[in-house]
């Protein structure tokens, strides 16, 4: 999306109509630069605030008009040319919106619903727009700065996995329809078959059926005698048990009291064991103490015959120092020239290792195999690993035949000119150091007297011994009462244990009521037999009627099940496939090294192959039972050995890291979707860089603009440095707005 024009009046600072001409200015970096409270924010977030309806930093659009008349108007490209316009009333908040196309003809609005709906259907969401297109003062929208669960669904809307998930739980409720209707159909077929008797079995089942109902009404009355029996023999059994755990629980109780009582005195014993090795040392810490005392007397006197020294050797040391600032100059082009040619020795390794993952994530697609190469061509899956692959092959023949070449040529020259100051260095500091040995040996010794000072010191345990010693005196009392308690609780404890006896059988109450439950069921089921014999009679002249109607029936609903046993599995398939552990994470897992691949190439125009930065959508469960879904970013810094999530990094190394995320979100975002970035805002995202971090930042800037083919990138800066490296300055002062 590229914005031409920006048009506001009556918000904040601008109390009269203020325009700026994007389009005039060109491609490029444009810096945008005034005093605090000037509008500057105000300006930009007019862009979001006229699209949305809302800024990033203040809410509501609203809230920041001061006028009744207030406006924002913006005219740009999106697919197609377009202009929107804003119309506020601050003073109840009324708000109109339209859209028109390049011709003049209305598209939405003048009311808000309709206006919203449009923007919905047209731009991207407001998430999306701050993680690609606009970087807030707030840090709203950060990749670096979300939760695991919102930078995950934000590569949803990326990814556009909300239709997929559509799909997924279409393909579900279908599933669950047919599935309903198979357990309907199954249940009918069920119950005619069950039903479906033929009329020799009828009049054979009702001779049995008076025979069984004898039968049932004499063992009715045997399962009742022994329904009392067994109910008997439960409770004595039940009561027995509950005497036997009456008494244990005392004697549980006594061993809990007896085994805290030993825990106490346990504890009290190692608090005296912990302390006993410093009162063991305690002559050693009394005489680092009297050391202590010696050294910082013999420090005074060495510190004065040290001055007297330093002074002679300040005359010398202009001369040094002049030498060493050439050496400096000479060294200082020899390592730019070195770190050129290994920047550029790392991206032919960063190009590999980028074809590597692109190969891999090829394989890891499930449909990879199965196609012929004109679906894989096209296939949505492989495409950008495939054009990923190609654009890195190219860099490296690139590298190879000019930039590494040149590189090598420039650290030879270097090399030479840093040999020569460095002789020069030596001459001037053999001469400083003939009149500064003298003042080294005086330094030297208050050196070693103040570092055996500064370890005695640390080492220091004076206060800790004075107060271990008393420590040991009020143990020694308590110790004695904790042992007389816990030998009270065993004594007590080993009684009880002794006179509780052996246990009564546990399985016997529960056989006995088991057997209980048992004849209960014999009982009930004896009775319920002598019933449906009896009705069973009745019953069987029916039954012969509706078996020839049910066979029938049964052989229709057979026939109806096979083909939608078939059609429930494709619709379960379809919703896994497109679900959260198919499709769905297969394109998360993809997107993670893109955007880190895009990342990292522009670290590496402000870093080198210092900071490398990955994605983690998987991670090890607690227990070690598997993996579980993540979305978490790991930075690798090589130069000091760390990797982590950045938050061990300097202020300025930390925002140039996160803006490279938020950078490749939106390079990510624009090749997705097939669109141009066009306008991309950084709004005072970077705070107060210094000048080599601030080199940096414009560094992956300019290089976001190349990889990106990006139209315009607008930041907003503080530091006159960072400004002057701009392609054009914007000056925003109360309200107006000058372009220089």
């Amino acid at each position: 999306m590229r914005i031409d024009k920006i048009r506001l009046s009556g918000f904040t600072t601008y109390k009269q109509e203020a325009e700026l001409d994007l389009a005039a200015l060109g491609p490029g970096i444009i810096a945008v630069a005034g005093p605090n409270g000037s509008g500057k924010t105000t300006l930009l977030e007019a862009i979001p605030g006229a699209i949305y309806r809302q800024t990033p930093s203040r809410g509501s659009v609203a809230s920041i008009a001061t006028a009744r008349d207030a406006k924002i108007e913006l005219v740009g490209e999106n697919g197609a040319p377009f202009t929107v316009r804003l119309d506020v009333d601050a003073h109840n908040g009324r708000q109109e919106a339209v859209a028109i196309d390049g011709a003049g003809e209305p598209l939405a609005g003048p009311k808000v619903k309709d206006y919203d709906r449009f923007v919905a259907e047209h731009f991207p969401s407001p998430e999306v727009y701050l993680a690609s297109f606009f970087a807030s003062q707030t840090g709203v929208g950060s990749v670096l700065k979300m939760s695991r669960s919102d930078r995950r669904a934000l590569f949803g809307k990326l990814l556009g996995i909300e239709r997929l998930e559509n799909m997924a739980e279409e393909a579900r409720f279908r599933a669950r329809a047919v599935e309903a209707d198979m357990a309907a159909s199954r249940a009918a077929l069920d119950a005619i078959r069950d039903g479906a008797e033929d009329v020799a079995t009828l009049e054979a089942e009702y001779k049995e059926a008076k025979e069984r109902e004898a039968a049932a009404a004499g063992a009715a009355r045997q399962a009742g005698e022994k329904l009392k029996e067994a109910t008997a023999a439960r409770d004595r059994l039940v009561e027995e048990a509950k005497e036997y755990e009456r008494a244990s629980l005392t004697a549980r109780e006594a061993r809990a009291k007896a085994n805290s009582a030993k825990a106490d005195l346990a504890g009290l014993e190692a608090k005296v064991a912990a302390i006993a090795p410093i009162l063991e040392r305690g002559p050693e810490i009394r005489a680092a103490a009297a050391r202590i005392q010696a050294l910082e007397a013999e420090l005074e006197k060495a510190r004065a015959l040290g001055e007297e020294k330093a002074a002679e050797h300040t005359v010398l040391q202009a001369e040094a120092t002049r030498a060493a600032r050439a050496y400096e100059q000479a060294n200082f082009a020899h390592k730019e020239a070195d770190r050129a040619l290994r920047d550029a020795e790392a991206r032919v390794g960063e190009a590999e290792v980028r074809i590597r993952s692109a190969k891999k994530a090829t394989a890891g697609v499930p449909c990879a195999g199965l196609l012929d190469d004109e679906k894989r061509s096209g296939c949505p899956a492989l495409v950008g690993h495939f054009k990923t692959e190609e654009a890195a092959r190219k860099e490296i023949v690139e590298l190879n035949d000019t930039l590494i070449p040149m590189a090598s040529e420039a650290f030879k020259a270097t090399s030479d000119k840093k040999l020569a100051a460095e002789k020069e260095v030596v001459a001037a500091n053999a001469k400083l150091n003939a009149v500064g040995g003298e003042l080294g040996e005086y330094r030297l010794k208050y050196r070693k007297a103040q570092e055996e000072l500064s370890g005695l010191k640390a080492k220091d345990e004076s206060a800790k011994l004075a107060r271990a010693e008393a420590e040991m005196a009020g143990h020694r009392l308590v110790i004695d009462a904790a042992r007389k308690t816990y030998e009270t609780a065993q004594a007590e404890a080993d009684r009880l244990w002794s006179a509780l006896g052996a246990p009564p059988d546990l399985g016997a109450p529960s056989e006995a009521r088991a057997a209980l439950a048992a004849a209960q069921v014999a009982h009930e089921a004896a009775l319920l037999d002598v019933q449906d014999e009896a009705g069973r009679v009745v019953r069987l002249d029916e039954q012969l009627k509706r078996a020839r109607d049910a066979q029938a029936k049964a052989a229709a609903l057979a026939a109806k099940l096979a083909p939608m046993e078939t059609e429930l599995a494709e619709w379960r398939w379809l919703g896994r496939g497109l679900g959260r552990e198919g499709v769905q994470a297969l394109e998360l897992d993809a997107a993670g090294p893109r955007v880190s691949g895009l990342a990292n190439e522009l670290l590496a125009d402000a870093y080198g192959s210092r900071f490398q930065i990955r994605f983690e959508t998987q991670a090890a469960k607690a227990d070690g039972k598997g993996v579980k879904e993540t979305f978490d970013v790991v930075v690798v810094d090589t130069e000091r050995g760390r990797e982590g999530n950045g938050e061990d990094l300097s202020g300025g190394e930390k925002v140039i890291v996160g803006e490279a995320l938020g950078l490749a979100v939106g390079l990510f975002h624009a090749q997705a979707a097939g669109v141009s970035l066009g306008t991309v805002i950084r709004d005072e995202t970077v705070g107060a860089l210094d000048p080599e971090n601030g080199e940096k930042y414009l560094a992956m800037l300019r290089a976001f603009l190349r990889v990106g083919r990006v139209h315009q990138l607008l930041y907003v800066a503080h530091n006159p440095a960072l400004v002057d490296m701009a392609d054009a300055v914007v000056r925003v002062e109360d309200g107006r707005i000058e372009v220089r």
